[in-house]
């Protein structure tokens, strides 16, 4: 466990955002709807013909693979 330092207003918001869940557990939820955003991202740029689709797809592959290591 580790402990860090946040400002007040990042504190207020982060509490609002939590629920019932942990201040972990909702840190962990932002981190992983942050990636997701950046892999639909990189889909959506590779959606244009550029000859390297198929090697845009085992990036986006990779991506989500380690995302879902690092949340379980």
């Amino acid at each position: 466990m580790k402990t860090i330092t946040i400002s007040d207003d990042a504190y207020r918001r982060l509490e609002s955002l939590k629920g019932g869940r942990s201040f972990s557990e909702t840190i962990e939820e932002l981190i992983a709807g942050s990636a997701g955003a950046r892999i639909d991202r990189l889909l959506e740029l590779g959606s244009s013909k550029t000859g390297r689709e198929d090697e845009l797809s085992e990036v986006v592959k990779g991506i989500r693979e380690r995302t879902r290591a690092r949340s379980s």
